[in-house]
């Protein structure tokens, strides 16, 4: 009958609409993945070397320069106080967009940054510039990690005195 017919495609046009509705939720939340939300989290941390690679900071007298992170202002924001030693200066306000992290040598003790062992120490054992990879081996349990070059930075004080 007409009122069947009219009924069924009733409800396929419903169920379209809620697939397109799920569909455009699905591809949001892609869009709100590791990768997407990289830059706009904090990654800075008292205590660890960092790169300026902004021009402009400070009319460009310490682009390429490598300095301390002294303290994070704000940590909504990833704004924080750097101590560079050439010139010797305390640089306030400075925005992690500004910044790269630097590694050290192999043997070097770093911070991860970020992801699953965000916060933990260890030691640089390897880096891998062709595929901007640093194996490290975490101090407190011992294992061995690959991290992107990104998410691991030289550290310069540790929580504890060794």
């Amino acid at each position: 009958s007409k009122t069947d017919i009219a009924s069924d495609n009733l409800n396929v046009k419903i169920k379209k609409e809620h697939k397109y509705k799920k569909e455009k939720k699905d591809k949001k939340y892609k869009k709100e993945d590791y990768n997407y939300n990289k830059e706009k989290r904090c990654w800075l941390v008292p205590g660890i070397r960092v790169r300026v690679v902004s021009r402009s900071l400070h009319r460009g007298n310490y682009y390429r320069k490598k300095g301390i992170v002294n303290c994070v202002t704000d940590p909504r924001k990833g704004v924080c106080i750097l101590d560079v030693a050439d010139p010797q200066a305390s640089l306030e306000d400075v925005s992690q967009r500004d910044l790269e992290t630097a590694l050290p040598k192999p043997n070097g003790k770093v911070k991860i940054l970020r992801g699953t062992y965000h916060g933990l120490e260890g030691i640089l054992l390897e880096r891998n510039s062709k595929k901007d990879k640093a194996i490290v081996q975490l101090k407190d349990d011992m294992s061995v990690h690959k991290f992107p070059f990104d998410d691991v930075a030289e550290y310069v004080f540790t929580s504890h005195d060794d």
